[in-house]
């Protein structure tokens, strides 16, 4: 039964670099849909990051983990985001964690003075 399996799933899994494009795909068109909450946003993003490191063996750079999230997180006015990051450390290893903080932060006390977000063009 195990070699049945094993012959069935190489013959219904695509190849890896089939899947790798079809991630690749998936991280560069990456950011916050209208209907998530920021919670399933994070969640979304780290299921991708999870996905690179268990499929491909590939550990995304911190810094580009960072950008990724504040890019791709649409309550975050593109003018907001030098002030709110300007204290951090670029070239820290806990620099997307700290990204992530700011992100909840700055969300959760908008949401807590009842503002919304504003119609924000300039995020990718």
């Amino acid at each position: 039964v195990k070699k049945l399996i094993d012959f069935l799933s190489t013959i219904l899994e695509e190849q890896s670099f089939v899947r790798l494009k079809g991630w690749m795909h998936r991280w560069e068109t990456f950011c916050q849909k209208p209907s998530w909450s920021i919670e399933r946003y994070l969640t979304e993003f780290h299921s991708l990051v999870s996905e690179a490191r268990t499929q491909f063996n590939h550990d995304i750079h911190p810094q580009f983990k960072a950008l990724k999230l504040m890019n791709g997180c649409t309550e975050i006015p593109e003018d907001h985001v030098g002030t709110l990051t300007s204290m951090l450390d670029i070239t820290a290893q806990d620099f997307p964690e700290k990204i992530e903080k700011v992100i909840r932060s700055f969300v959760s006390s908008r949401k807590a003075l009842g503002t919304k977000p504003e119609e924000n063009s300039t995020n990718y």
